[in-house]
């Protein structure tokens, strides 16, 4: 079992999250996927996943791919709802542009178990990192209201495709990035950091080499960025299937997790409130 305490370096990652039935050990420079995908720097982490910047060599393009930990990896629901949105997809819909496209998907055999690799259109920062650039830490009110209407039509599409996104804040919203942009916040080197023990002695088995920083979009990228999309869909459930519970922010917790009531497509419309409030 892996030890979090032997280890020195620590940063915004975790050795504790690669271990059995945990995250796939990944690190800049693998190919996955026979070769088709190189890892070029680390996009964003969630409790449950990690999500990396890939060169695509097959359609010679940049993607996303989301890692995600064995334990959660079988009958996993995300990939489940992709799929049927991809399957069902309403392209007129002026909502449409506003949700990722799913790319492809495979299943990786590691160390640390089977997990499941999604791959996804590539995007920028999250609107939540943008508004920490801006000054003041607000957004322009111009930027907020196309942000506001964005999202609006991103839940309308959700919900007459059958689906309750679950799961939406600010850190869920993430804005689209031209390819002259994806070129100037692509420049910099990743920023990795051996992961080493106490003792000098070997990292355990199933353990990255490196941890790896999040991108930093600066200031005069984000400056350019006005088109957002709504991400991170394994919180999602059909209105016709929900869940007895989910998950969420805390500080944006629906009424009915509150009071263990039946769930459905409100609590998208009190998480909508609260991201554009």
């Amino acid at each position: 079992m892996v030890n979090p305490n032997e280890y020195t370096t620590y940063h915004f990652d975790s050795v504790s999250r690669y271990a059995p039935g945990g995250l796939p050990a990944v690190n800049i420079g693998d190919h996955l996927q026979d070769g088709r995908y190189e890892i070029l720097n680390k996009l964003g982490q969630g409790g449950y996943s990690n999500v990396w910047l890939a060169r695509d060599s097959r359609n010679n393009c940049k993607v996303s791919i989301k890692t995600i930990t064995a334990s959660d990896s079988s009958n996993n629901r995300e990939l489940s709802i992709m799929q049927y949105l991809e399957a069902n997809s309403d392209t007129q819909h002026p909502g449409y542009k506003h949700i990722p496209r799913l790319l492809d998907h495979f299943y990786h055999n590691g160390l640390n178990g089977r997990s499941l690799f999604l791959v996804l259109e590539r995007l920028g920062p999250t609107v939540e990192l943008v508004r920490c650039q801006a000054t003041n830490w607000r957004l322009d009110l111009s930027l907020s209201r196309q942000i506001s209407r964005q999202l609006i039509l991103a839940v309308d599409y959700l919900h007459d495709r059958g689906i309750v996104h679950g799961d939406i804040h600010v850190g869920n919203v993430l804005f689209c990035i031209s390819d002259t942009l994806q070129l100037e916040s692509d420049s910099f080197e990743p920023d990795a950091y051996e992961v080493t023990k106490y003792n000098g002695g070997p990292i355990d088995q199933g353990v990255p080499t490196h941890y790896v920083d999040s991108m930093w979009y600066y200031q005069n990228v984000c400056e350019k960025l006005t088109e957002v999309k709504l991400v991170d869909f394994s919180n999602a459930f059909f209105i016709s299937d929900p869940p007895a519970t989910s998950e969420t922010i805390r500080t944006q917790l629906p009424p009915e997790m509150l009071f263990k009531k039946p769930l459905s497509k409100a609590i998208d419309i009190w998480g909508l409130a609260c991201t554009v409030s």
